[in-house]
């Protein structure tokens, strides 16, 4: 009976098979690439910041924690209480400290030059990191620095302390 519909139908057996393998062979495919997990949604990536220019240099000041501040924007690394303080000149708030920061961007910019920040000593507890010893450069200065960076949907320095290698105030300094 069914070779009678096959013969009415005009399909061969060889057909039939060429036909039942390119199933099988699709078949096997779709499975393949079904269970691959090529179409499975993933975590993001971590953004990549290398095209963004930071002449102050800030994701190296994270290096050897396994993390990086997320956003460049001067307001977004700093928390709303951040605090400054420079051995020499004394204590600023966030809001001077920023506007500093943003005046140097805008002059190392010009001068195609970056702050050089060589890693210190890192203690970690809970969602909160003690970044200390933290030396760095520029031409014409250099000093220490103690960072306290938090964790709150972000990492964020919350305290910043400077110690400049010349008695002046530090460049970082408002």
């Amino acid at each position: 009976m069914f070779a009678s519909w096959v013969r009415q139908n005009g399909e061969s057996q060889a057909g039939m098979k060429k036909n039942l393998k390119w199933s099988f062979v699709t078949v096997v495919c779709a499975f393949l690439c079904s269970s691959c997990g090529i179409f499975s949604p993933r975590d993001s990536e971590p953004p990549d910041l290398s095209g963004i220019s930071d002449q102050l240099n800030f994701q190296t000041i994270m290096q050897g924690t396994g993390y990086i501040f997320s956003k460049q924007q001067y307001e977004d690394i700093f928390t709303a209480d951040a605090k400054y303080e420079d051995f020499n000149s004394g204590s600023y708030p966030r809001a001077q400290l920023i506007q500093k920061l943003q005046q140097l961007q805008r002059q190392l910019q010009t001068v195609n030059i970056k702050v050089q920040w060589i890693p210190g000593d890192i203690i970690h507890r809970d969602d909160t990191f003690y970044l200390n010893g933290l030396r760095y450069s520029v031409p014409d200065d250099s000093g220490s620095s103690d960072f306290v960076v938090v964790y709150d949907k972000d990492w964020q320095i919350c305290q910043w302390r400077d110690v400049p290698a010349k008695p002046e105030k530090s460049f970082f300094s408002p």
